[in-house]
């Protein structure tokens, strides 16, 4: 059952991330990268509903899916936007972008250990947390940032 349920999530990221190219050209990135953190944000506070409600699995896995399909959508915007500026530091921006992705996930995850295996709360409180506080940094500091005008691309090509 595992197998399936990680293949439907796999299928769920390859999807969004497809879905995303296609609409960040009609309604631009920002908006999509948005949507991406809303989405994310949703999946999160679900997985703490249902964790709160004892929902098992009934509520878990959808939530999931929308979690995990939310990285189809704010990975591939977020570093889309993130590398538009670097022109010939990109292959060091795209190693940094990597590491620190890397080094989240490696603090993320003993933080679901430590609250044990018996209940699906710390798995639950961690996503969450993550979801609201890659919002909250997005808001901070990603939102403030002003896509860069097609004047701005051609003046970069240029040089």
């Amino acid at each position: 059952m595992f197998s399936v349920i990680f293949a439907i999530n796999g299928l769920g990221i390859i999807l969004a991330g497809q879905i995303t190219a296609k609409m960040a050209r009609r309604y631009g990135e920002q908006s999509i990268l948005n949507v991406g953190l809303f989405m994310a944000l949703i999946g999160g506070v679900t997985l703490v509903l249902a964790a709160l409600l004892h929902t098992g699995l009934l509520l878990i896995l959808p939530a999931l899916f929308v979690v995990v399909a939310s990285v189809g959508v704010v990975g591939t915007i977020a570093t889309a936007l993130a590398m538009q500026s670097q022109g010939q530091n990109a292959g060091a921006a795209a190693g940094l972008l990597g590491a620190t992705q890397m080094l989240l996930g490696a603090l993320a995850s003993p933080m679901v250990g430590l609250g044990g295996s018996e209940t699906d709360w710390p798995m639950a409180i961690v996503i969450a947390s993550c979801e609201v506080l890659g919002v909250l940094v997005y808001a901070s500091l990603g939102a403030k940032r002003r896509a860069p005008r097609a004047i701005d691309k051609q003046e970069t090509v240029s040089e």
